[in-house]
């Protein structure tokens, strides 16, 4: 999902952009660098924040099992002695 809408918003980038370029706007240059320097994060966290909203998504997946593992390892165990 979030591809395609990342690809959608991109295109709509592209084609307004060379919409300016080829009728020689001045505005151009100004355009780009908004767009490069924040419209990219923006649509970056836009899409992520609604992703999360459409999926319903409660954590940090990558984390979670991360810090899931590290409990439940070896490493976090303490030292038995057996007899």
């Amino acid at each position: 999902f979030s591809w395609i809408l990342f690809f959608l918003i991109n295109l709509t980038r592209i084609i307004l952009l060379s919409f300016l370029l080829v009728s020689g706007n001045s505005y151009f240059d100004l355009t780009h660098n908004l767009f490069w320097f924040f419209g990219s994060t923006l649509f970056v966290v836009l899409i992520w924040l609604l992703t999360i909203k459409i999926f319903k998504i409660k954590g940090i997946p990558f984390y979670q099992d991360l810090i899931y593992l590290l409990k439940n390892s070896s490493f976090n165990k303490k030292n038995k002695k057996y007899n």
